[in-house]
């Protein structure tokens, strides 16, 4: 798998993630202004919903937050992703 963290202005969130067309490819756009340890709990929270596949659950999305809230990542389920840096500069 594939996530392309991409560093930008976003003003109204810390983090938000897409899934992409290429398969197994996965982009998580970052608040480029947050401070680091919260740039890394944000991209942990996106990371969970891509591990889990929520973007097709049909549950209400406020159950699907507290499910993230309540899952951690482990290590096997980082070691098959790479990651590739986006800083955008406006």
């Amino acid at each position: 798998m594939v996530v392309n963290l991409i560093y930008c202005d976003l003003p109204h969130a810390g983090a938000v993630s897409e899934e992409c067309e290429d398969i197994d490819t996965h982009n998580i756009y970052i608040n480029k202004n947050l401070p680091h340890d919260r740039m890394r709990e944000e991209i942990k929270h996106e990371l969970i919903h891509i591990v889990n596949d929520d973007f097709y659950l049909e549950h209400h999305v406020n159950l699907v937050e507290e499910m993230v809230r309540r899952s951690a990542l482990n290590e096997e389920e980082l070691e098959h992703i790479e990651f590739y840096h986006h800083f955008i500069d406006n």
